[in-house]
């Protein structure tokens, strides 16, 4: 079982403390396409990376 999301706070952080392998994806738009410029997501990354000392 894995847990497939865009969000470090919501999707992640919950699938790893059940123990379910994560996979962290790009936020898409409605036809599939890679949204290049997403502040919410770019946020979360960044805090991430501070809590953790390096999160990729």
């Amino acid at each position: 079982m894995a847990i497939i999301g865009d969000r470090v706070f919501t999707d992640i952080l919950v699938g790893n403390r059940l123990g379910i392998y994560t996979i962290l994806v790009d936020s898409v738009d409605y036809y599939g396409k890679r949204i290049e410029k997403n502040n919410f997501q770019s946020i979360e990354r960044y805090i991430a990376r501070i809590i953790t000392g390096g999160f990729s």
